[in-house]
């Protein structure tokens, strides 16, 4: 199975897949770093169109007590 782009230029294609890399490993860094904490249920990225917001991210874990040991740490860094 060849690997193509589908887009007008190669350009576009590289900007494309660049972002999607970056947003792969976005989600990876989240996921394991939540993940200490217990098991997720759900993980959702979301990216805003608003200049003063980056994105949202929303988890759900198992059990409450894992979302609260969350709200309790310090993993701003």
């Amino acid at each position: 199975m060849s690997r193509t782009c589908d887009f007008a230029t190669t350009k576009n294609c590289r900007l494309v897949t660049r972002s999607i890399y970056h947003l792969l490993n976005f989600y990876e860094d989240i996921f394991e770093e939540l993940g200490k904490y217990g098991e997720l249920e759900s993980l959702n990225v979301c990216d805003n169109l608003a200049d003063h917001m980056v994105g949202n991210v929303y988890v759900q874990f198992r059990e409450e007590e894992q979302a609260a040991a969350v709200l309790q740490a310090d993993i701003s860094d």
